[in-house]
């Protein structure tokens, strides 16, 4: 029974996250060159204290001394820019009367990033003394400071829930035991598709859902995009100023967790092909573990026949890999001329980096390919051929560096490149060294979940109140034009969920089905484990198995 509440300040219980950000950028306004990736780095780090803030900006992005006086003088600057700023903000919506409903029956705490004094001076200004049974600040860290309220005030971890707005407010939460909720913002919808959490909340104005998440009576269905990708260093290649191109990205991350269904899918997994080049050891495609066993390539007239339904019905994205090695396909740098020419916003594939040679990195930068993800799984050339079977880690890095200098030449910035690997065991232990060695070619860098595939390997039987968000984004369609209304990871029979064939169904009819609409009410329902396939799925294994605390979710 939960009998304590802890609650982050800034974006949880007053709208001053935007006050943080404009004094972070009146501070450094003098770094013009800097100042946008300072920026994308303090809102990327919510909930760590202004301290720790100062001294990595001045090591990573400015490279210049901190000197204590220099500290003290950003300190105390920043303190007279925020502070009469945030003691007038206003609630979150709800927040105020969340408060005063809790009052009688939960102990409540405040655990900032703020400096302790200053926090507190803002609640005594703001009349919300008499909610708090303690606040506190930093510089101690939320973790210590959670731990400590536990010890001192006789509580267990799982007494408690900690609400929050950050990466860092997860954390905390993860490392002391406490329940995490989540209050949902602009500024954070990129790491909350991490979270492990109770609930998320966009503001309070449902107080009695609130309470109900908090009694246990009313836990709803655990629905987190994009969680299986994790960013770690470099800019986020996502990021763009274009109105509908943000839009398109908050529908992301918004439809799934509202269950909202547009008329068309935001999205489409086109496979090119699904013959791959290499032979990786963990890869369901090696293991012949994620559908048939026939080998095909998209055609061209295919591909077209797809892109103009989607441009008449406003799709926003297209990849084009699903299984196999992309640029095996001949016609891929015609495909991604012929989806720019129909406005298609954002297209991208995966790729195992042999086959990017000099002739094909001019080629997709000529096509006009917005992102490319090559898999680097390996620190060095042992690692790496190990674990990418029939690569050879030198052709590829050399690729790879290719393609950045011919942008360079060009002076375009694109295709993004993110350079990723699956998270395993071996490459966790030497994570240090393959940051250095990939960190110089990538634009972002970044990691999935490994999940379990193959031989031997059953996930059916797990129940859990979970739904997978790719029903509400995305639909695949096969090389030979099978229409999939998901990923459908690691299962041997694709047509246990397949929704029919370009060639005779429209993406859109298949998309509005009766039959996909009932995969969703059951999803939202929270009983996937009723479909099939679902129940043996092992993207949907891997994230209940964390949601138990079963399966270790690195971050880095």
């Amino acid at each position: 029974m939960v009998k304590a509440i802890i609650f982050d300040f800034d974006g949880v219980i007053v709208e001053s996250v935007d006050v943080k950000t404009q004094a972070f950028r009146a501070l450094f306004k003098d770094y013009p060159k800097q100042l946008e990736e300072i920026i994308k780095y303090h809102l990327h780090n919510g909930g760590i204290s202004r301290f720790d803030k100062f001294r990595f900006i001045y090591k990573n992005f400015l490279k210049e001394e901190l000197t204590e006086n220099k500290f003290s003088e950003l300190c105390n600057d920043f303190s007279e820019l925020v502070m009469e700023e945030v003691i007038s903000a206003p609630f979150v919506k709800g927040a105020d009367e969340l408060l005063g409903k809790a009052l009688n029956n939960y102990e409540m705490f405040v655990v900032s990033g703020t400096p302790e004094t200053e926090i507190k001076e803002i609640i005594r200004r703001r009349g919300l003394g008499k909610y708090f049974s303690g606040v506190f600040g930093s510089p101690s860290a939320k973790t210590q400071l959670i731990n400590a309220i536990l010890k001192e005030n006789k509580l267990k971890s799982d007494e408690v829930v900690f609400v929050g707005d950050s990466v860092n407010d997860f954390n905390a939460a993860r490392e002391t035991g406490a329940h995490f909720i989540a209050r949902a913002h602009n500024k954070n919808l990129k790491w909350l598709n991490d979270g492990n959490t109770l609930a998320i909340f966009e503001d309070f104005s449902s107080i009695s859902n609130f309470f109900d998440v908090i009694k246990g009576k009313n836990r709803p269905v655990a629905i987190n995009p994009n969680c299986n990708y994790h960013v770690v260093n470099g800019r986020d290649i996502l990021d763009s100023q274009e109105e509908r191109f943000k839009n398109y990205r908050k529908m992301w991350i918004d439809n799934p967790r509202n269950f909202i269904v547009n008329d068309f899918p935001l999205h489409l997994d086109i496979e090119a092909t699904n013959i791959c080049n290499l032979k990786c050891p963990y890869c369901a495609v090696t293991t012949d573990s994620w559908g048939s066993s026939k080998r095909g390539m998209l055609s061209l007239a295919t591909f077209k026949k797809i892109i103009d339904e989607g441009a008449d019905n406003g799709l926003c994205s297209v990849k084009y890999s699903f299984r196999g090695e992309s640029l095996l396909n001949k016609d891929l740098p015609e495909m991604i001329v012929y989806a720019k020419k129909n406005k298609i916003l954002d297209m991208y594939f995966n790729t195992n980096g042999v086959l990017l040679t000099r002739e094909m990195s001019e080629r997709l930068i000529d096509a006009g390919l917005n992102r490319i993800s090559i898999s680097a799984d390996g620190w060095d050339k042992d690692s790496f051929e190990k674990n990418r079977k029939g690569a050879k880690f030198d052709v590829v890095y050399k690729n790879i560096e290719q393609l950045r200098l011919l942008r360079e030449k060009r002076r375009v910035d694109f295709p993004r490149i993110r350079i990723q690997a699956v998270m395993l065991k071996e490459l966790r232990e030497n994570w240090k060294e393959y940051l250095k060695v990939w960190q110089p070619l990538a634009d972002e860098l970044g990691y999935l979940d490994a999940r379990k595939e193959g031989a031997g390997i059953d996930h059916r039987g797990m129940k859990e109140a979970w739904a997978c968000p790719f029903l509400w984004q995305r639909m695949v369609i096969l090389w030979d034009g099978v229409i999939l209304p998901c990923l459908m990871h690691g299962v041997q029979d694709l047509s246990l969920m397949a929704l029919g064939n370009i060639k005779t169904t429209k993406i859109k009819d298949a998309w509005n089905s009766q039959r996909n609409n009932k995969y969703r009410e059951i999803h939202k329902n929270g009983q996937a484990h009723l479909i099939e396939a679902c129940d043996r799925c092992s993207y949907r294994a891997l994230e209940i198995n964390k949601l138990r605390g079963l399966a270790e979710e690195v971050m880095l």
